[in-house]
């Protein structure tokens, strides 16, 4: 049964072959780090690799209409690699990595103008697609995210407004459970961050895949939006997945103004580590004289 392994096997024999092969995979490689984010660039890798590796694994699996296929590719794959029509390997490369680099990205994750418009705060394109009939509550097809989530991740103000305006929900959930509020708050959006509470979000939302609250977030960098969520009655002592509290998340961070804003509104200075320390023991551990001082103040042990 001929399979991809035959073509590649033995390589000494077939060096055009070969060097094909390698190109191939490099422009594969290449057309998967052009996308910034990882799920794109897996679903590339597998698409353009599953033929290669099922070939490998189950190399006696495939139909006579596979056999016939994979034939009829080897002979392609030799025929271009020819000397006399090196001109129809460059352009068969060059198709390759146009597809790798621009189609499968369209096809694959191309967002309606909602999502478009929202990224880029574009108030009047965003209200035109919506006087066409668009749903505000609209999430994308594969990533869950909606435009209310990009807008407020971008840090666009009036989208959001707007959006909200409209009937957007704000608790709405991506992929792997991150909130408009989670995005705002890892972001520093301030008066997103305002607005999203305003209208009804879950100031202690979780993350699926990691249970990270918005409180997690806004510990590290910005106190403002801390006191904000800490006004808003967020639970001050939620554990993510790896155990780590938000306090947990101002000591290893060295985020002064938050560990006290926590500390000072109740947050348990005693809620030992993953590793197993308490949080002022983790302190003297990291030699952090500020961050002993803060948790010391308040009877942490």
């Amino acid at each position: 049964m001929t399979s991809i392994y035959t073509y590649l096997n033995p390589f000494k024999d077939d060096p055009d072959r070969l060097s094909l092969i390698i190109l191939y995979f490099v422009l594969v490689f290449i057309g998967a780090i052009t996308q910034k984010d990882l799920i794109k660039r897996i679903l590339i890798i597998v698409v353009f690799t599953m033929p290669f590796l099922v070939s490998f694994l189950f190399p006696n699996t495939y139909s006579e209409y596979s056999e016939t296929s994979q034939t009829s590719l080897e002979n392609f794959l030799k025929e271009i690699t020819t000397e006399s029509n090196n001109y129809l390997t460059l352009i068969f490369l060059f198709l390759i990595a146009f597809t790798l680099m621009f189609v499968v990205p369209f096809l694959l994750f191309s967002h309606s103008k909602i999502y478009l418009y929202s990224q880029k705060g574009d108030l009047e394109g965003l209200k035109k697609e919506l006087e066409k009939g668009s749903d505000p509550t609209k999430v994308h097809r594969l990533y869950r995210t909606s435009a209310l989530q990009i807008a407020s991740e971008v840090g666009h103000v009036n989208i959001v407004s707007f959006l909200l305006s409209k009937g957007a929900l704000p608790n709405t959930q991506d992929t792997v459970g991150y909130s408009p509020l989670h995005a705002a708050c890892g972001s520093g959006s301030l008066e997103i961050v305002c607005m999203l509470i305003a209208a009804g979000a879950d100031v202690n939302i979780r993350a699926w895949n990691n249970g990270v609250t918005p409180l997690h977030l806004a510990v590290r960098n910005y106190p403002e939006i801390l006191k904000v969520l800490i006004d808003a009655k967020a639970d001050l002592n939620p554990k993510a997945s790896s155990g780590m509290t938000p306090l947990h998340y101002a000591v290893l961070e060295k985020s002064y103004d938050s560990a006290v804003l926590l500390v000072n509104n109740g947050a348990d200075v005693n809620i030992a580590m993953p590793d197993g320390l308490t949080p002022l023991e983790k302190a003297i551990q990291n030699q952090d004289t500020k961050m002993i001082e803060i948790l010391k103040s308040h009877n942490a042990l």
